[in-house]
């Protein structure tokens, strides 16, 4: 029996061991290629961003619509997590996730299972390491080697080193209001030597109210990237020319300047008080968006520059042009003159060409042991003959330096290594001080019971005194 315990007991503490110095290891989560023990990177791109409200709002509630063409946005962290989201149309994470968020809403159980049902399915969406990996829509990666690009093109990929995604459109019409051709964005973000994300968004043209405003071919960009000491980031942003009812403008903080028609316009033809008048009624207003950018440390945050257009529709529009006498040439006005009665009284304000990246990041913990001191350097690297040098500095031994003592012994053999040359030790080893300490501590407790254990079964039965029968 005491054997057994004993055998116990030292498999026990063998096993503590063994487990803190290289079980740990073996049971490490998968992570990221990077020395990095923590990091945040984003990108967002989403080249039209459409806001529909009113001056009451939805129950008080504002706006009343956002809409996303198209939406490309990606978050990669410390985990490493990952999430991918590319939709040619989103229409923002609450009313997208809306099925999913119907649990949480004091909704009528009967009307539960209709709501589960209603996320967008318009999507291609990825995550690491829930799954899937790779999402495309429509269904099934895009066609390899064909000239002529999808009509729309969902994709998106998570892995455990970084995330992707990118959605196009080739043309959106939306009649009397938006008209967009060629629009897409991408998106991506990544770590390893250091933490990087990146944003591009760009699209052929788009013109709003039935072609009173143009906005020619516009691209932008945005990356960020952090060291883990220091973050740094870019932004370009190419705007296109911007034309109303035909004529070129400038713009800015003081308002709208209207310039030379452009020529082959049918619109061109309108005169100057005329596209005024349209400007009024609508109250049309352009504005510039200039670059943004937050860098504190190693964290970057950048916004490329945009363009804001913002519109206005009158309740019980009239306008005072005479749409049925216009020539064909500007059929095309129609759409002004006739405003559908569903989009009076609403505002519009389209932000165009702003895209975001963001990076941070968080290096190991150096806990490097630096060296005793020049005073008393008593370690050196060996001579490379077995015999390591003590030092000369003075120990307060009386006399030189024990290097410097006549007849001293040599010390012969491999010298140990300098303490300013031990290596960085990192908390994000795949074994911590805190989890050697606790397990030693765990098995040395087991040990010390098994051991009293034995003891007690050891010791001497005490003698009992035999009863004393009779004189």
């Amino acid at each position: 029996m005491r054997r057994r315990l004993l055998r116990l007991a030292g498999g026990v503490l063998l096993a503590g061991a063994t487990t803190a110095g290289a079980g740990v290891v073996t049971a490490a989560p998968a992570g990221a290629d990077t020395s990095f023990i923590g990091w945040t990177t984003t990108a967002d791109a989403n080249p039209i961003d459409l806001v529909v409200d009113n001056a009451a709002g939805l129950g008080g509630a504002h706006p009343l619509s956002e809409l996303d063409l198209p939406e490309d946005s990606v978050d990669f962290e410390t985990g490493p997590l990952g999430h991918a989201l590319a939709s040619v149309a989103w229409p923002g994470s609450v009313a997208g996730n809306a099925g999913s968020l119907s649990g949480e809403l004091p909704i009528p159980s009967q009307l539960a299972p209709l709501l589960s049902k209603a996320n967008d399915p318009v999507r291609a969406e990825s995550f690491y390491p829930a799954g899937p990996a790779t999402a495309t829509y429509p269904s099934g990666a895009p066609s390899a080697g064909t000239t002529t690009p999808p009509v729309a093109e969902m994709t998106s990929h998570t892995d455990g080193n970084g995330a992707q995604a990118k959605a196009g459109l080739t043309d959106v019409s939306i009649p009397g209001l938006l008209e967009l051709q060629t629009v897409q964005g991408s998106s991506s973000a990544d770590v390893g030597a250091t933490a990087d994300s990146s944003a591009t968004g760009s699209f052929q043209s788009v013109t709003l109210l039935g072609g009173l405003i143009k906005i020619g071919a516009t691209t932008s960009s945005a990356s960020a990237t952090s060291d883990g000491t220091s973050g740094s980031g870019t932004a370009t942003t190419h705007l296109g020319e911007v034309t109303v009812a035909g004529h070129t403008v400038s713009y800015g903080t003081d308002g709208i300047v209207l310039g030379p028609a452009a020529a082959g316009d049918p619109l061109s033809s309108l005169a100057n008080s005329l596209v005024t008048q349209l400007l009024s009624t609508f109250n049309v207003k352009i504005v510039a968006l200039p670059q943004s950018e937050t860098r504190q440390g190693a964290s970057e945050q950048i916004t490329s520059g945009g363009l804001a257009v913002s519109f206005a529709v009158p309740d019980g529009l009239h306008l005072t042009i005479d749409c049925n006498s216009l020539p064909s040439q500007l059929a095309q006005l129609n759409a002004v003159c006739h405003v559908p009665d569903e989009i009076q009284g609403l505002d519009f304000t389209v932000t165009l060409a702003r895209v975001t990246a963001s990076a941070t990041a968080t290096p190991p913990f150096d806990t490097t042991v630096g060296g005793v001191g020049t005073d008393s350097g008593f370690v050196s690297a060996d001579d490379g003959q077995g015999a390591t040098d003590l030092g000369s500095g003075d120990l307060g031994l009386g006399g030189g330096g024990l290097g410097e003592t006549s007849g001293a012994p040599s010390i012969v053999g491999s010298a140990p290594p300098a303490l300013g040359d031990l290596s960085p030790v990192s908390l994000s080893s795949p074994i911590t001080a805190g989890l050697l300490l606790f397990l030693l501590a765990l098995a040395t407790g087991v040990g010390v019971a098994l051991r009293r254990m034995v003891r007690l079964i050891e010791a001497p039965a005490a003698a009992t005194c035999p009863q004393k029968e009779g004189p």
